[in-house]
């Protein structure tokens, strides 16, 4: 037990078993590409994935760093299993020294280059999904929305898978 103050304390419990949560993309082929990438190197298994566009994706689950449809689709995401929210290239940056492959950001160090690439990647993300999936952030969740609206609803109120 970590001690604060003098009086023990027991860390809060890990949300999943692995080590991040990446949560991506899978109808951009940039963002799969990246995931699949990523899968294959994982052989200790530090990763798990969560598919915004999957049924699985839960907006404003802990897991998913409490993000809604919006935010998730605005960047590359990943959750520690502690809770921290990591975006853009620090999600990346997690990612490859899960897999072993920490070098690999190693130029991220250098201020210099750190703001070139996070730079650079809010470009891409900015219009990722207008170039990846050919329309923009706001019309796939407009998209999202209309369809989520036209699920039926049990008894309780919750929409039902159809």
């Amino acid at each position: 037990a970590q001690m604060l103050a003098g009086i023990p304390t027991t860390p809060a419990p890990a949300l999943f078993d692995n080590e991040l949560n990446l949560i991506y993309d899978s109808k951009c082929a940039v963002c799969q590409w990246e995931v699949d990438f990523l899968r294959s190197r994982d052989e200790r298994g530090r990763l798990t994935f969560t598919d915004l566009e999957s049924e699985a994706f839960e907006e404003g689950a802990a897991r998913n760093g409490q993000l809604d449809y919006a935010t998730a689709l605005s960047s590359f995401h990943a959750v520690r299993a502690d809770g921290e929210l990591l975006s853009g290239v620090e999600s990346f940056r997690a990612a490859y020294d899960a897999v072993g492959l920490g070098w690999v950001w190693a130029l991220y160090d250098n201020r210099i280059v750190a703001a070139f690439l996070d730079a650079g990647y809010a470009l891409f993300a900015r219009y990722r999904t207008d170039i990846t999936r050919g329309s923009t952030i706001e019309a796939l969740v407009a998209a999202r929305s209309a369809r989520q609206s036209a699920r039926p609803r049990s008894p309780t109120g919750m929409s039902t898978s159809v």
